[in-house]
C-alpha cells in the first residue's frame, strides 16, 4: 500500500459519498428535499417524498456509493486495512459532503454498502434484521441503529481482523451521533413512522 493509493481511493471514495443522490433525483422533480418531510438528504425522506420507485432508485445508488469504492480498493490492491480507510471516507462524505456545507445524510445505505463489500454475510445478517424491525414497527431510525448496534456485536463475535472492528466501533458512533436527535424521540415516543411526513428542525 503505497501513498499515491491512499490518497487515490481516500480522496475518490471521500468526493463520491459527498454526491447525494437524493438531492439530485429531488431536484429533478421540483422538490428540494431540504426543504420538505424531514429534511433529510437520505434515503427514507426521498421514500416519503417521492415514493417507492425513486427512493428505492436513491437508496440503490447511496448503496453502490459505498460498495464500489471499497469493492475497488479491497480487490485492486489486496488491502484490507486500505479498503477499510476508503469505506470511512465515503461514509464520512455522506454524512459531512463538501459539495452540502460539510452537512449530509445519516450513512446507513452508504455504510450498508461499504460491509456488502468487506463482510458480506454480516452484511446479510443485519439487512434481515433491519426489514425485520422495520416492518414490525415501521421506524427506520430504530430498524437502523439496531441493525448497526448487532453489526458491531457481530464483528467482535466472530473475531474480524482489528481494521475492521475498529471501522465498525467508529462508524456505529457516526451513525448513532447523526441519528441523535431520532434517539431523543425514540425515548419520548415521538419518532415518525415511516409513511407520516413530519418537517424538522
Amino acid at each position: 500500500m503505497n501513498l499515491y493509493n491512499i490518497i487515490i481511493f481516500i480522496l475518490g471514495a471521500y468526493l463520491l459519498g459527498s454526491i447525494h443522490f437524493g438531492l439530485i433525483v429531488g431536484k429533478t422533480k421540483g422538490i428540494d428535499i431540504r426543504k420538505d418531510g424531514s429534511g433529510n438528504v437520505g434515503t427514507t425522506n426521498v421514500f416519503r417524498l417521492l415514493g417507492k420507485g425513486w427512493g428505492t432508485v436513491v437508496f440503490i445508488c447511496d448503496t453502490l456509493k459505498g460498495w464500489i469504492p471499497v469493492f475497488l480498493a479491497l480487490h485492486l490492491t489486496g488491502s484490507v486495512t486500505l479498503a477499510v480507510l476508503t469505506a470511512g471516507a465515503v461514509i464520512l462524505g455522506h454524512t459531512f459532503s463538501v459539495f452540502l456545507k460539510f452537512k449530509g445524510g445519516k450513512g446507513v445505505a452508504t455504510g450498508l454498502g461499504t460491509i456488502i463489500s468487506l463482510m458480506p454475510l454480516l452484511a446479510a445478517i443485519v439487512f434481515i434484521e433491519f426489514f425485520v424491525i422495520f416492518y414490525l414497527g415501521r421506524i427506520v431510525s430504530l430498524a437502523s441503529l439496531s441493525a448497526i448496534g448487532t453489526l458491531l456485536v457481530l464483528v467482535f463475535a466472530t473475531k474480524q481482523p482489528l481494521a475492521l472492528e475498529i471501522f465498525v466501533s467508529l462508524s456505529t458512533l457516526l451513525i448513532f451521533y447523526a441519528h441523535r436527535s431520532n434517539i431523543v424521540r425514540l425515548f419520548k415516543g415521538t419518532e415518525n413512522k415511516f409513511g407520516k411526513a413530519r418537517r424538522t428542525t
